[in-house]
């Protein structure tokens, strides 16, 4: 690496987090849980953010639908939300997990680690739900 440049990517020295590592695990906690409270922000139907991964590109990100399936799962049209994102709720349950993670890591002063295999089949399951998505033409592909 660069010189000095070492110093400022290690997450964890002597056993407890550096600098750079406590900021890491509070901005996974700050982004988590503003992508948790988005949607029921969103709901209102005041406040929106387009998907910026669609703006450029053109086509719908891998969580394309999940404020709108949120929002739909909350007024209890199931069926919707599933069609406008059908891994709404294991996107609910990763981003609490790895808030859960973060805090954890944060009040110990330590870094937790993740199995790979968690994050593989995360990232599998996501990519395949994307597949899926675009092939099909779900809902949330559709800007429905």
């Amino acid at each position: 690496m660069a010189a000095g440049l070492d110093r400022f990517c290690v997450l964890e020295r002597d056993g407890f987090l550096t600098i750079t590592g406590k900021i890491i695990y509070f901005l996974i906690v700050v982004l988590c849980s503003a992508t948790l409270l988005y949607p029921f922000i969103s709901c209102s139907g005041e406040y929106g953010i387009s998907c910026l991964f669609r703006t450029l590109t053109g086509f719908p990100c891998p969580t394309c639908g999940y404020s709108r399936a949120v929002c739909n799962a909350l007024a209890g049209n199931y069926g919707n939300s599933f069609m406008l994102n059908p891994l709404w709720l294991i996107l609910i349950i990763y981003q609490f997990f790895l808030i859960s993670i973060s805090v954890i890591s944060l009040l110990k002063n330590r870094m937790f680690f993740i199995s790979s295999r968690i994050v593989i089949i995360f990232v599998v399951i996501l990519g395949a739900n994307w597949l899926l998505m675009l092939v099909l033409g779900f809902a949330a592909a559709d800007g429905l």
